[in-house]
């Protein structure tokens, strides 16, 4: 139950923030198009909030894009080999995230269609941004890599190979711990439901 309550209230915290988002965003593009006087927010229409809606996914999917990014380049002196490779991985996903955010068209709507399109605007020069910073720190990694000696690369392959293999194991105590928890409610609510009869 207090799963379920906790995962309730984030996802409501959620909607107020992209709801407050929205209407900051309808303010700014009020007072940009109109004659000087500060208009208030007006609501969006239902096809306009799913649009934005879906920018707001693809927002978040940005947002760890650019995490990604980050934590490839904290990684580079320590492992490079695997920074490289979820760089390599991270592009493909960019590719994707922009043809996605060109998925999400404005023609359709009409009280959301500046906003959106601002806000598609906005994730594409963010896009270009990441893309041009893992690019940059690729190629570093590859010219940080092919200076390595061999005996070098393999010692960073080994350690590498390790400490995947101990993420994999503490994320297999994780989830054993959580199959366990859900049998233990599952028993206690068969107990609870003997008890009642």
């Amino acid at each position: 139950k207090k799963q379920k309550e906790v995962q309730e209230k984030k996802q409501k915290e959620v909607q107020e923030k992209k709801h407050n988002y929205y209407i900051k965003m309808n303010a700014e593009m009020n007072a940009e198009h109109d004659d000087g006087t500060k208009l208030e927010a007006r609501s969006f229409s239902l096809p306009s909030r799913q649009k934005l809606d879906n920018l707001a996914a693809l927002d978040t999917r940005v947002r760890r894009a650019e995490d990604a990014v980050r934590l490839a380049e904290n990684e580079k002196s320590i492992e490079p080999l695997r920074a490289k490779a979820e760089l390599a991985q991270l592009v493909g996903t960019l590719d994707k995230l922009e043809g996605e955010i060109d998925g999400v068209t404005t023609m359709d709507i009409a009280s959301g269609r500046n906003s959106a399109r601002h806000y598609r605007k906005a994730l594409h020069a963010r896009l270009e941004a990441i893309r041009d910073h893992a690019t940059e720190l690729y190629t570093a990694l590859d010219q940080q890599i092919l200076l390595m000696s061999h005996t070098e690369k393999e010692t960073l392959t080994k350690m590498e190979e390790d400490n995947a293999a101990e993420e994999q194991e503490e994320n297999k105590i994780v989830n054993d711990d959580e199959e366990n928890e859900s049998l233990n409610k599952i028993e206690e609510e068969a107990d609870d439901e003997e008890n009642e009869s």
